[in-house]
This record gives structure tokens, C-alpha cells and sequence, in this order.
């Protein structure tokens, strides 16, 4: 980017940062039929891409989950957990092209199953 006026001229440049994520809760335990949030602040740029995963499996198509990326933050949602099978660790992964940050998060579920 250029910026200039009567005085000067100026090149601004952004310094090109690999992902690396910040304090985040690692143990989270939900009610079961409550929706797990989980907020990863980060620095990078170029904005990362994120991946999830649980118990180093790739999320399934159908399973209720988003994640968003902006601005510095990155949201892991997954709603109404409910199964034995919810329970795990779940990793998140940040990617752009100058490096890639995980950050791991054990997920326990507590209460009757809705499925029951």
C-alpha cells in the first residue's frame, strides 16, 4: 500500500505473521444438550484458515459444528453435545502460508445423554 500527500510519500507493508494462538481454556466440560463455544484469540497475517478435528479424526460433514475466523479471534462451536462420543480432544488447527499453530482442547460432556 501507497500512502502520500504534499509532504511525503510512504510505503506501508504488513509484516507477514505465521499463526500463533493465545491463552486459551484447554479442559471444558458442557451439560449434555448445551452447545460447546470455544474462543481461540490468535495473531497472523494473512487471516489463517482453521481445521477441527477430534481424537486426530476429521469432523464428519453432518456434525452440528462451525468455526469462524476474523480479526484476531476464532470461533469452535459445536451444539447440543450429547454423546459418549462427543467427549475427546478436539484440535484446532490455524494455517496460512508462512506457518500453522494447534492448540488442543479436552472435551467432556456431563449429564444424562439425550439420546438415551
Amino acid at each position: 500500500m501507497r500512502a502520500s500527500n504534499i509532504w511525503a510519500s510512504h510505503i506501508c507493508r504488513y509484516a507477514l505473521v505465521p499463526p500463533k494462538i493465545g491463552e486459551v481454556e484447554k479442559d471444558v466440560t458442557v451439560k449434555a444438550g448445551q452447545t460447546l463455544e470455544v474462543v481461540i484469540p490468535y495473531e497472523a497475517y494473512p487471516e489463517p484458515t482453521a481445521d477441527v478435528s477430534q481424537d486426530g479424526e476429521s469432523l464428519p460433514g453432518d456434525a452440528p459444528y462451525t468455526i469462524r475466523v476474523q480479526e484476531g479471534v476464532s470461533t469452535f462451536k459445536q451444539s447440543k453435545l450429547s454423546r459418549p462420543a462427543q467427549c475427546g480432544t478436539y484440535s484446532i488447527k490455524l494455517q496460512n502460508p508462512y506457518g500453522v499453530d494447534t492448540v488442543d482442547i479436552n472435551v467432556n460432556v456431563i449429564g444424562r445423554s439425550l439420546t438415551q
